[in-house]
């Protein structure tokens, strides 16, 4: 499921695109629905892995190294942030014959972030391009050219530029979401998109900052392709998220209103308590780093010899969170819906479009639903397929006639599309007993 949000501005774009990268992982995991291929129960939850070895037909000399699949991780950053630090894009790509194209350069000017980006793209060979799209290029007016090749590149989190010739008021600055997985039914569909959009607009409105090195994200979405991993898995995230010395960087970096100011403050002094435990960690864990102690393999600081004290933009510490606590927080951690929650509210009261009490009372019931499933209360859709075909295996044991493969018969395949096919239109509330119930009856 793709979820493409537009914001205001270039600069907007690019900080929303950099702040959606690690949560990619996060995102696949509380959306899995994929545990069942070909009549095969998998030994993953996703379809991620398949896609990408599905796209990948690279020649030789991109396959060496350590190059980035063509279906996969973004693997670099291009805000104008303080907090984006050289450090953090951290993953290499393949050279490639077109980086050295001199108009290509021109155009993008002095950005060092940008020329990254569109090296990254270009590493990767065009596995089509159309004549009929060189014939006709201008490049002062046509951009086709441009996204035929970028659109042949599937990262988790894409940069969409408005094409050169959009009239005003047409396409702008877009930021595409690519790695949830499509659900069950039209309800929780709407809910991971309704999710996706609250989140942008609370890194807008908060300036929320969720920066990890990008190979940490690579070793996040690993894990999240595993079996039931939004509860056996931890992630890697920034123990604060949101700027301590919001002043410093409020009116320089993003265009904000007197809401976002009132937003960035609120999220800083509500969270204090979960600020001070995090900062009592970082030295912590600077006092054992310090006596060579590197047991603690949950936490991990960028410094030889941290000295982390308060949370400056080149300064900051990594932690390990189970998909629960990274979702609904914890005593050294704000979790995302308690800062959504507050969001919420706080836009409710200011009355800027007119939102009415059943409007904040369906968000609250999204967070919620999806807060019972980050924490394991309501099974993702690849747990419930999971359970539903043990239980056909297990009938399959009790029953001398059935057969002994692991493959699904037609009739038992059907079942499992009926189960799914059954959830379709369900409310949330409705989704919660379908989920959470018995499967007997559901087998042949």
């Amino acid at each position: 499921m793709h979820v493409t949000i537009q914001s205001a501005n270039m600069e907007g774009s690019r900080f929303l695109y950099d702040a959606f990268q690690p949560l990619c992982p996060f995102f696949l995991a509380l959306s899995a629905s994929t545990s069942v291929m070909g009549g095969i129960l998998l030994g993953s939850d996703t379809r991620m892995r398949y896609l990408s070895e599905a796209m990948e037909d690279r020649p030789l000399h991109e396959c060496s190294g350590k190059c980035l699949t063509r279906y996969g991780v973004t693997g670099v950053y291009i805000a104008n942030h303080p907090t984006n630090i050289p450090l953090l894009n951290d993953l290499e790509y393949c050279p490639s014959e077109l980086d050295n194209i001199p108009d290509l350069l021109q155009a993008i000017g002095n950005d060092v972030k940008i020329s990254s980006y569109v090296q990254s793209i270009l590493s990767h060979f065009p596995l089509v391009i159309s004549k009929d799209v060189l014939a006709s290029r201008n490049g002062d007016t046509d951009s086709s050219c441009w996204e035929q090749v970028h659109s042949l590149v599937w990262p988790s989190c894409r940069w969409k530029l408005p094409p050169l010739n959009s009239p005003k008021g047409g396409l702008g600055w877009r930021t595409e979401i690519r790695c949830m997985e499509m659900q069950f039914s039209v309800a929780e569909n709407v809910a991971y998109a309704l999710f996706a959009v609250l989140l942008f607009c609370a890194i807008r409105d908060m300036g929320l900052l969720f920066y990890i090195p990008q190979s940490f994200i690579l070793q996040d979405m690993s894990l999240a392709e595993k079996c039931n991993a939004i509860i056996n898995e931890r992630f890697w995230v920034r123990d604060i998220f949101f700027d301590l010395h919001v002043e410093e960087t409020l009116d320089i970096h993003l265009q904000t209103s007197s809401f976002s100011k009132q937003c960035r403050q609120l999220v800083v002094d509500a969270f204090s308590s979960e600020t001070k435990l995090a900062l009592e960690n970082r030295r912590r864990f600077a006092n054992l780093k310090s006596l060579g102690d590197d047991a603690n393999l949950d936490t991990w600081c960028p410094k030889d010899i941290c000295t982390c004290s308060e949370n400056n933009s080149s300064d900051f510490h990594l932690i390990r969170l189970t998909g629960k606590e990274l979702m609904c927080g914890s005593a050294r951690y704000p979790g995302l819906l308690p800062v959504l929650t507050m969001y919420v509210n706080a836009y409710f009261e200011s009355n800027i479009d007119n939102m009415s009490a059943d409007d904040v009372d369906y968000i609250h019931s999204v967070l919620s639903y999806l807060a019972d499933r980050a924490a394991g209360t309501i099974p993702t859709c690849a747990t419930a397929v999971r359970n539903l075909v043990q239980d056909i295996y297990t009938h399959r044991i009790n029953s001398p006639t059935e057969s002994r493969t692991d493959e699904l018969s037609e009739i038992e395949a059907q079942v499992v599309v009926n189960y799914m096919l059954g959830a379709r239109r369900l409310s949330l509330d409705s989704l919660r007993e379908y989920y959470s119930s018995s499967y007997q009856g559901q087998h042949p």
